[in-house]
């Protein structure tokens, strides 16, 4: 997993909060100085995929809730590094944020949903994923116009992939069963689903063309930024963010047809 170069100066004064759990205050304070430039790093990551009405303070400020509730609540008994179980607390509230503030219009939720039932279409008929001059002919635009539409319902594109851990191992694992007991993890029929959700996504990301294969790969679990993979693939970043967004569309499909 990748780590961000750069420190963040937290938006909070951490004498004002009250931090429980198990860490003394000084081990808190270690944390912050170390880790705190995390959240920043993931904001950006986040926001390179939605629109530009979302700034990446409002998603720094969600996710330093998630990060002082991580502080409150770790416990240093419990055989999980903190930087893993802050993570997930911060990406959670992230997308708390997100889901309260609905960023995407229905307009484009519209848009975002004719270009999934072309490429299901088309990967139907032709047995195998559609290129995008195949998209762009189905969907009647020109390839440049095609691309635009990628770009433009890119935040659609928020797939499980946010929530899922589908390549944890058995620290994470260790971690969903030691801290987070709410309701949907503790009941077994949950668990059942998500378990089989993430054999699913793992089984349709192995079926990835190359390319989205190695974005999914770099952006996922190398933890790049679209701009860093444009850079290492030779490519812009708007291109990147295109391949992205076709790896979504293919994995979308692959789990609506599972289900």
């Amino acid at each position: 997993m990748g780590s961000p170069k750069t420190a963040l100066n937290l938006p909070f004064d951490e004498g004002s909060f009250h931090f429980g759990g198990g860490l003394k205050e000084e081990e808190k304070e270690d944390l912050i100085k170390k880790y705190g430039g995390v959240v920043k790093y993931m904001a950006h990551r986040l926001a390179a995929r939605l629109p530009k009405h979302v700034t990446v303070d409002d998603l720094i400020s969600a996710g330093m809730m998630g990060f002082i509730d991580a502080l409150d609540k770790f416990d240093p008994s419990r055989d999980v590094k903190f930087r893993t179980y802050m993570e997930i607390r911060v990406r959670g509230a992230m997308m708390d944020e997100l889901r309260n503030m609905d960023p995407v219009p229905r307009s484009t939720r519209q848009k975002a949903q004719e270009v999934a039932d072309a490429y299901s279409q088309l990967e139907k008929s032709l047995k195998r994923p559609p290129t995008d001059e195949e998209m762009a002919q189905k969907l009647g635009m020109n390839l440049e116009e095609f691309h635009k539409l990628l770009d433009n319902t890119k935040a659609v594109n928020i797939l499980p992939l946010e929530y899922v851990d589908f390549e944890r191992g058995e620290e994470e694992s260790n971690l969903r069963s030691a801290y987070v007991p709410t309701a949907d993890n503790t009941d077994p029929l949950e668990q059942l689903q998500r378990k089989e959700l993430e054999k699913q996504l793992a089984e349709a990301i192995k079926k990835l063309p190359e390319k989205e294969r190695l974005v999914v790969s770099l952006y996922y679990y190398e933890q790049l930024t679209m701009k860093e993979i444009g850079v290492l693939l030779g490519v812009s970043e708007s291109r990147v963010s295109q391949i992205h967004s076709r790896a979504m569309l293919f994995l979308r499909n692959a789990l609506e047809k599972n289900n």
